[in-house]
């Protein structure tokens, strides 16, 4: 039996999904949880994206990124997502400049469940980098250092 949601249902908890990503590469048996964001998550991440990520629209319609701080903006997201057992943070801000020499194939690997969990598509970044014209990509959507899927 299916249940209708009604406006009480709002002050209810909410059961947000989670992937385990191995992070072998700190130490063996090691995973870092990855949680899909609220809205007001997302929200940073798309004003993460419009400070580190810039495009321009060539004359033929193309737009291409003609400047980005992947690295800045990766990290940051890693802060939003990764979250312990009870969905509290585990890094800081204060964090970021450790996740930034983290190894690259963990943060691979937690960029890709970060996707997979928000519904973050290929096609969305393709869409947003479309749209710009020389300011800021100021909606969800990132690009992501491991495109090819391969691992």
């Amino acid at each position: 039996m299916s249940t209708i949601f009604t406006r009480d249902k709002l002050k209810e908890p909410i059961k947000f999904r989670w992937e385990r990503v191995s992070a072998e590469e700190w130490a063996e048996g090691t995973h870092i949880l990855v949680w899909e964001l609220t809205m007001a998550e997302q929200t940073q991440v798309e004003t993460f994206v419009a400070k580190y990520v810039r495009s321009k629209t060539n004359r033929r319609g193309e737009s291409t990124v003609v400047s980005s701080d992947t690295a800045q903006l990766n990290a940051r997201i890693a802060v939003l997502c990764c979250r312990d057992e009870n969905n509290r943070p585990i890094f800081t801000d204060d964090d970021i400049p450790s996740l930034i020499g983290c190894p690259q194939i963990v943060m691979s690997r937690i960029l890709d469940a970060y996707k997979r969990l928000n519904q973050i598509s290929d096609e969305d970044i393709e869409e947003l980098e479309k749209n710009s014209e020389e300011t800021p990509i100021s909606n969800c959507g990132i690009t992501l250092p491991s495109e090819s899927g391969e691992r």
